[in-house]
């Protein structure tokens, strides 16, 4: 297990450094001069010369590219454009925001779409697996702002039950959660019906049942752990996309964090903050990635890492 997670380690390295390289060239491909942000429109040419002489903007690419590596080796994302303010601050106050909407709305997906699945599974070609697969099919169906205004509407406005927006309170985790879980829910759902229902044709299942091992049994020990691997992947990558996705709900609510960073932060072209954000969201895909192999391994100890 220790080998194995070294190789996994080691074949990060070149994705890292690529997601350096790819955030240091964000400033030349992204249209629009920073300056115009910073200074205004009505700016002279001469003050805007004088501010990209100063940002280290007018130097070759590939030597800002290398100060930016030397940046990022010191862990300094560097200084926020607009508000001067250090980016590893920002990110810090906005960064556990995120993950805990992230985290609810895991636990939300998972509670709600493996049990829709695993009765899927158990009562295939029923009632109860059509109505589920159909409601597994209205969740992939709504977009994060329409599901999350109409859960504005119904629940805040019309009832008065949930708070609107912001972060105060485990009230106020209730609607962003759903809206960000319902779609995640949807596909585990779907994910867990399939890999149950392709489990339970095993012949050890069959042998399982045989011996007259209680029918809940058979499913919790011999079933569901062994159609875990699956779900464990989709659980895995939809959490880095729940982080990166969660721009618009975080909008949608109010709610403070990267999400809503990031759009502060593409909207003035604050270079500095965008790059910081972007190796973020890509250390924590990375990161779930590798933890995701790890439970791999766990559960399953036959896996093992074949270099490609």
């Amino acid at each position: 297990m220790i080998s194995f997670c070294i190789r996994r380690l080691a074949g990060l390295v070149p994705i890292g450094l690529g997601v350096v390289t790819l955030a240091a060239l964000l400033a030349h491909v992204v249209p629009g001069d920073p300056a115009d942000s910073i200074l205004g429109a009505y700016a002279t040419l001469e003050e805007k010369t004088a501010l990209n002489k100063q940002l280290g903007l007018d130097q070759p690419v590939h030597i800002q590219i290398l100060n930016y590596y030397k940046q990022v080796s010191r862990a300094d994302l560097g200084q926020s454009l607009i508000n001067q303010r250090e980016v590893s601050e920002l990110i810090a106050e906005r960064f556990p925001a995120t993950i805990e909407l992230a985290i609810v709305s895991i636990i939300v997906a998972i509670l709600i779409g493996v049990p829709l699945g695993i009765l899927s599974a158990i009562f295939a070609g029923s009632l109860i697996d059509l109505g589920a697969m159909f409601i597994a099919l209205i969740g992939v169906a709504m977009p994060n702002f329409w599901l999350g205004s109409m859960l504005i509407l119904f629940f805040s406005i019309q009832l008065d039950w949930l708070p609107v927006s912001e972060r105060a309170g485990w009230e106020s985790y209730v609607l962003p959660s759903l809206t960000m879980g319902t779609a995640l829910a949807s596909v585990l759902s779907r994910m867990a019906r399939n890999s149950m229902l392709d489990t339970l044709k095993e012949d050890y299942v069959r042998t399982a049942r045989a011996k007259g091992v209680r029918e809940s049994a058979v499913i919790l020990k011999h079933v569901l752990k062994n159609a875990a691997l699956p779900l464990v992947t989709i659980i895995g990558l939809q959490f880095s996309v729940i982080l990166t996705g969660a721009v618009i709900t975080e909008v949608i609510f109010d709610w403070p964090g990267i999400g809503s960073l990031v759009l502060e932060a593409v909207k003035t072209r604050d270079y500095p903050i965008i790059q910081g954000c972007l190796l973020i969201f890509s250390a924590i895909y990375l990161c779930v990635n590798l933890l995701t192999d790890i439970i791999y391994a766990w559960i399953d100890p036959r896996i093992k890492y074949k270099p490609s």
